[in-house]
């Protein structure tokens, strides 16, 4: 369908409003250009060209119309190709059954900056893990940008700055996640599963609802940040959590699809009066070849304010504790991480523990040095020995 109407409007721009002939939307962008919306558009928008880029900006709303027969992913906006960057004021309202910006097309790309204003979902039922190089969908988040609705997702999403999304985070179904967190926050949940492959790197930012995850595939770097209400998957995860904070816990119960390893260096870690710290089991049995989870800790504050129940581990997990004067007694794991972190918890292992045990006590760093300077010591006490009886 090609245009049939265009308008005029502000800043010399000119924006191509065509009627679209299905239920998918009644305006449609389908040519190379940059098209300004900066006035009040009652109805349904669709993107279909890669060159095509359209900017909502200050006093422009697209006020979504809800279609009696709307097509498989309905929007207010829908982005199949091409841009769409939401600046100043500019807002999106979804009519009822429908999100405000669905992203269906994998050369999409939808910017949210300044204060820009979202009223209902996002959707995109993309697949594949993709970074902000690929042709995948991609989606920025940033600045005082908010977002009165959840993300229902698969591809690349960026969250920074002050950004607020007051929902959830979560799978579309049958999408993989990326999602790269810098800043901002997450009033809601962060929601993997669906038996898809995920990943997480958060450097900062919020999640307020938790981490929660049934059967997938999840790949995290925790450097900074916050996560609220605890971090629970019963998923197959790898992940490596250097910093951050953590409050309420981390729960991994491992299920059928694998093994999981989780590597903590740093962060901070908190949970509630009477519930585990860290809670690791590892339910599957292996067959034949004995596949163990792992847990490995260097480094981190435990228990900062209450440790709760300390530490339980259980089933097929094998756990490795790095630092000095470490000493498991009567239930207790004392003495210094590798990092110099004070670690006294709790440590309680399951009935049905299979798994390894290991403390790796290393020596102090000054004691390293007495040790290196005593090795130089001996071995220029041998050189002047050589020199005398070799003059």
């Amino acid at each position: 369908m090609r245009r049939n109407k265009t308008i005029v409007i502000a800043a010399g721009m000119t924006v191509a409003l065509g009627f679209f002939a299905n239920a998918e939307a009644t305006i449609l962008y389908d040519t190379a250009g940059t098209y300004l919306i900066n006035t009040v558009v009652n109805d349904n928008v669709l993107t279909d060209h890669a060159d095509a880029h359209v900017v909502l900006g200050n006093a422009g709303v697209i006020r979504g119309a809800e279609l009696p027969n709307p097509g498989a992913f309905p929007g207010a906006i829908r982005t199949r190709r091409g841009s769409l960057e939401v600046t100043g004021n500019g807002r999106i309202i979804a009519a009822p059954n429908q999100s405000a910006i669905s992203m269906t097309g994998s050369g999409s790309v939808v910017t949210l900056r300044d204060h820009a204003s979202i009223t209902g979902d996002i959707s995109s039922a993309l697949p594949g893990l993709s970074d902000e190089k690929t042709s995948l969908g991609r989606l920025y988040i940033q600045d005082h940008a908010v977002v009165n609705g959840s993300l229902i997702y698969g591809s690349f999403v960026r969250i920074q700055d002050q950004a607020l999304i007051v929902g959830d985070v979560r799978g579309f179904g049958n999408t993989n996640v990326n999602l790269e967190m810098r800043g901002g926050t997450v009033a809601g949940a962060l929601r993997l599963g669906g038996l898809d492959d995920h990943r997480v790197n958060m450097s900062g930012g919020s999640i307020l609802g938790g981490f929660r995850g049934s059967p997938s595939y999840v790949e995290m770097t925790m450097t900074g940040g916050y996560i609220d209400q605890g971090f629970s998957t019963i998923g197959n995860l790898h992940a490596d959590f250097r910093g951050g904070q953590i409050d309420g816990g981390i729960s991994i119960m491992q299920g059928f699809i694998g093994t999981s390893e989780l590597d903590i260096s740093g962060g901070i870690y908190d949970t509630y009066d009477g519930q585990w710290l860290l809670a690791f089991s590892d339910v599957h049995r292996p067959q034949n070849v004995p596949f163990f989870s792992t847990l490995n800790i260097s480094g981190g504050q435990f228990g900062y304010a209450s440790a709760g129940n300390g530490f339980f581990i259980d089933e097929w997990v094998n756990f490795s504790i790095f630092g000095r004067d470490l000493v498991y007694s009567n239930g207790w794991l004392t003495g210094y991480l590798q990092d110099g972190s004070w670690f006294n918890n709790q440590l309680t292992f399951g009935s049905n523990w299979h798994g390894t045990f290991a403390i790796h006590n290393v020596p102090e760093p000054g004691t390293w040095g007495l040790f290196a300077a005593c090795l130089i010591a001996l071995g220029l006490a041998g050189r002047r020995q050589t020199l005398k009886l070799f003059p």
